[in-house]
């Protein structure tokens, strides 16, 4: 038996913590210094419960290279599960980033209009919720050290829709993420239709650090039930559930009424291949007015490629029928979020969700002309390699309003903080009038940074 081996094997079945520790330090060593060997190495455990503590144990230490190794992982549990580690960013992040991560803020109304950001905390409990909350550790017919098989377990129960029998079986997992992953996961698959929103919830908030963003993944589970296409009926069907969800929270929290019914909407229209223009176009005339900004990101990203693409987006908003070039994959681009919480004033900015597949908020405008250009500002900005003459000739002000001047410098400035630091661009606006403008220009919004303040809202 491999030392590997020997260590993962008393790490699973001790319950001191010194071993642990020292299992978890040898994997970050090995792992660090010869990758690929102990990608060998972990592939060759024949027992799923130390393969799936190795892998545990590597993405701890390694969140950003743990993707090769969930890829080479047969097809099973343990590869499921690391493969959904893989794709949720807020899920592998290692134990000294979760120590800076912002803390979750409640949702509080904003001067110009729109969601703060997307960490805003659970308020309390809904009537129709269930309470979790002395819900007891019960392995059922697994061995308590047997993770795969109580995973499984969870799942089966949460998909039968029993939150209680998922969530007990989900506290015998080891305290922290692996016991927060499973009620997360548990409360995806129960969401099979809106009656399962409250019960979902309460599964949402034994998710710990992560329940904000499991509200987010219930609102996708429900949307994945029904709402795959931009039909007039299917919009009319969305359009009533995001008034039901209002409905659930608006006397408790009208500002986290407004960030869930957008998070609703964010979901539906996740950015995708449509059947043209004209289903585009009728589209816009169904959902509510304060959405529209997210189908004109549809409009952007169908002219990003155009020579003009905010002249070919206009056209396009218009009805008109052009030939265009074939949009950039969805899948280039990246999601991000490049406006994570307000610095002083930027509450003022109008702020609308972007598609959830993208990620994020951006600023909004009532005027039509100016949201696609806002909107072609935050797709240039998410390619995989961001086109910065691009973002710097749609925030150009010459021909603006003083303030939307000022609002596309404060775009500027923002961006580039982010995609081009370094960009003399950016360096021009640090002494600009408008403070907010000077202040992106000078500080920027990056993650660390932000960290370390230990202020704003996550994404």
């Amino acid at each position: 038996m491999s030392v590997l081996l020997s260590w993962l094997l008393l790490a699973c079945t001790s319950s001191e913590p010194p071993e642990a520790v020292s299992a978890s330090e040898v994997l970050a060593q090995r792992y660090a210094e010869e990758p690929e060997a102990v990608r060998a190495e972990v592939l060759a455990i024949e027992d799923p419960v130390v393969q799936e503590a190795a892998v545990l144990a590597i993405m701890e230490a390694h969140p950003a290279e743990i993707g090769p190794l969930c890829a080479d992982l047969p097809t099973g549990p343990v590869a499921d599960r690391c493969e959904r580690y893989a794709a949720r960013a807020h899920l592998w992040t290692s134990s000294e980033l979760q120590k800076k991560r912002r803390p979750a803020r409640e949702a509080a109304p904003r001067a110009g209009g729109g969601p703060g950001g997307l960490n805003a905390v659970l308020p309390p409990a809904l009537a129709s919720e269930p309470d979790l909350s002395g819900v007891i550790a019960d392995a059922g017919t697994c061995g308590a050290s047997d993770l795969v098989c109580l995973e499984q377990a969870a799942e089966l129960a949460a998909t039968a829709g029993e939150p209680t029998t998922a969530l007990s079986r989900c506290r015998v997992l080891p305290e922290g993420r692996t016991q927060e992953d499973c009620a997360f996961r548990a409360a995806e698959l129960l969401t099979q239709e809106l009656a399962d929103y409250p019960r979902a919830l309460a599964l949402c908030r034994a998710a710990g650090a992560y329940a904000q963003q499991c509200h987010g993944h219930v609102l996708l589970s429900l949307r994945n039930k029904g709402f795959l296409s931009l039909d007039v009926d299917s919009l009319a069907s969305a359009a009533a559930i995001a008034e039901h969800l209002d409905g659930l929270w608006r006397e408790q929290s009208p500002d986290f009424a407004l960030l869930t019914r957008q998070r609703w909407w964010a979901a539906v229209l996740v950015l995708r291949p449509v059947g043209g223009v004209q289903e585009l176009s009728a589209a816009l005339e169904t959902v509510p007015e304060e959405i529209r900004p997210l189908l004109h990101v549809h409009f952007a990203w169908l002219a990003l490629d155009a020579s003009d693409p905010l002249a070919t987006a206009q056209a396009l908003l218009r009805g008109e029928d052009l030939a265009l070039p074939p949009p950039p994959s969805v899948d280039s681009l990246q999601r991000r979020n490049l406006w994570i919480g307000d610095f002083p004033e930027e509450e003022l900015i109008p702020a609308v969700l972007m598609p959830a597949n993208l990620g994020g908020r951006r600023p909004t405008s009532s005027d039509v002309d100016m949201d696609l250009r806002l909107a072609l500002i935050e797709l240039h900005s998410r390619a995989q390699e961001p086109d910065v003459d691009a973002i710097l000739a749609l925030t150009a002000a010459e021909t603006q309003s003083e303030s939307d001047a000022a609002l596309l410098a404060w775009c500027r400035a923002r961006v580039l903080a982010e995609v081009a630091p370094e960009h003399s661009a950016l360096a021009a606006l640090r002494d600009h009038a408008d403070a907010r403008v000077a202040r992106r220009a000078s500080n920027g919004f990056r993650e660390a940074k932000w960290a370390r303040k230990g202020t704003g809202a996550s994404p």
